[in-house]
């Protein structure tokens, strides 16, 4: 599909125009081209700068540090995996509060869980986050060791092995406290 452009009047494809939900086609009337030569003329002007400052500086202080971080958590919630603070919150309890593979607790967790997702083949991290599966929620320890992992079980069970094996054997062989070469 194409649209005409309200400012420079050209024809052209719908993909070259913003999303506006308000709008009956859900594109903004003017093109990506367009809207960002106006923006960039307008930052040049002293009084819209200072107007943007000022602006930016009252919601600031309107909301307070707590209230931009939850909004800052709520708005990644929801473009990055579709879910909202609620249903975290229900994923959360599901799990009685714990990492769902060391059973830590969140309250002794440095931030919030992490949320556990398929990353999918080909993958590039924090651009297609959305496309994965829910897996759970986890502590930050057991997110990074499934990342170094790569999300592989078999590689995850040869380390288990490896620690099962090394650790059933090592108090034994250091008992007389010589560090076997």
């Amino acid at each position: 599909m194409r649209k005409v452009c309200t400012q420079c009047s050209e024809e052209k494809p719908l993909e070259e125009f913003s999303r506006s939900p308000q709008r009956h086609d859900g594109r903004g009337s003017w093109c990506k081209k367009c809207h960002a030569a106006y923006y960039r003329r307008k930052e040049k002007e002293p009084e819209y700068r200072e107007r943007r400052r000022e602006n930016t500086r009252r919601y600031r202080q309107r909301i307070g540090l707590l209230g931009r971080r939850k909004l800052a958590r709520k708005t990644d919630l929801k473009r990055s995996y579709g879910l909202t603070p609620e249903a975290y919150a229900e994923m959360l309890q599901a799990q009685n509060g714990l990492c769902a593979i060391c059973a830590l607790p969140q309250a002794e967790c440095v931030s919030s869980f992490h949320i556990d997702h398929v990353h999918l083949p080909g993958e590039v991290r924090k651009i297609s986050r959305t496309k994965g599966k829910i897996r759970g929620l986890l502590c930050n320890e057991c997110n990074l060791g499934l990342g170094k992992f790569k999300d592989n079980p078999e590689v995850l069970e040869k380390a288990a092995y490896y620690l099962r094996l090394h650790t059933e054997f090592a108090p034994s062989i250091l008992q007389d406290g010589a560090v076997p070469v």
